[in-house]
């Protein structure tokens, strides 16, 4: 996704706010010369991410079949979920 950030709205006023986290999943790599170079100071902001084994898709899923989905999102995403009814 990092290669659509300079197509949001208004990218470079948001990294003047934020300090962007870049996850890298195991055997990520970017030719970082796709990015123009406004972009390119990124690259010191990437993080080794674990792969884990779980989507947003078989998130829903799971909660549509009234599933738990406890242990695969954080409690307070879990309560967000049960609270608003969500993919219900």
């Amino acid at each position: 996704m990092l290669l659509y950030l300079p197509k949001w709205h208004k990218p470079l006023d948001l990294m003047a706010e934020v300090e962007f986290v870049i996850m890298a999943r195991p055997g990520w790599t970017l030719d970082w010369s796709l990015l123009p170079a406004d972009y390119r100071h990124l690259q010191k902001n990437v993080v080794e991410a674990p792969m884990i084994d779980i989507s947003s898709t078989q998130i829903r899923d799971r909660v549509s079949k009234g599933f738990s989905v406890e242990y695969l999102t954080p409690e307070a995403v879990c309560r967000y979920i049960r609270e608003r009814g969500l993919y219900r």
